[in-house]
């Protein structure tokens, strides 16, 4: 296979953003968004051909995993936006960049790779990778936050850091094993995009239990019980 595997530059980001839009069509504002915002913060790694055309990627955000009880805390990445260019499938690009991915975060110390499956299909295609520990999303709605309504793209940023520092504060008082931000300013993104939200809605859908599994990749002899009962919270749907 003759390919590439790099970490992107700003220059590559239009050429991640086509391959989004062919594989997760969403409203235009919310791409713009989430290219402008969300994945410049993001490590994200591409395959490129000969040509120098992007034809792979995947993406991760930097993640803590946390126990109170024990004291501990682990550092790993949340990994999302697995995508091949339509033409490309079937060579092995996106199985290239997995295999690249946890090599290079093994590597460099980290404690664990998750990643949100959509469906059975791409759970087994994860339990190839050694994504054995299967964790529930639990119904949750944040109660400090059901009064303030939050308008995506329009909320003020002062009012986006008082609910980023509510939702914080009511997961740490409530959950003492979760997943959580390492770093606030995704949180801050997430709510602006509106995704708080959405999520609270979703609590009600009866397609939640269905939908809601994380697959967990141990790296470096992380004990696979630690993550028993742990909480992540969104982006999940």
């Amino acid at each position: 296979m003759n390919n590439h595997i790099s970490i992107a530059t700003a220059y590559d980001l239009l050429k991640i953003r086509a391959i989004w839009d062919e594989m997760f069509p969403a409203e235009k504002e919310y791409q713009d968004f989430i290219f402008s915002e969300i994945i410049p913060l993001c490590t994200n790694y591409i395959i490129k051909e000969c040509s120098g055309a992007v034809v792979s990627v995947i993406s991760l955000m930097p993640m803590n995993f946390v126990n109170d009880v024990e004291m501990l805390q682990l550092k790993g990445w949340y990994m999302f936006g697995v995508a091949t260019k339509s033409g490309f499938e079937g060579k092995g690009y996106a199985s290239s960049l997995i295999s690249h991915t946890i090599s290079e975060l093994q590597r460099n110390g980290y404690d664990f790779i998750f990643e949100r499956p959509a469906n059975q299909e791409l759970i087994n295609f994860y339990l190839k990778f050694g994504f054995t520990k299967l964790i529930k999303k639990q119904r949750y709605s944040f109660q400090h936050i059901q009064t303030l309504k939050i308008t995506p793209y329009n909320t003020p940023q002062r009012d986006i850091e008082t609910i980023s520092d509510q939702i914080l504060t009511e997961i740490r008082d409530d959950f003492k094993t979760r997943f959580e931000w390492a770093n606030t300013t995704f949180l801050k993104k997430l709510i602006e995009l509106g995704e708080i939200d959405r999520h609270n809605e979703l609590q009600t859908s009866e397609s939640l239990q269905e939908r809601c599994f994380i697959a967990v990749k141990i790296l470096n002899n992380t004990p696979d019980s630690i993550f028993n009962n742990a909480f992540f919270c969104f982006p999940m749907e």
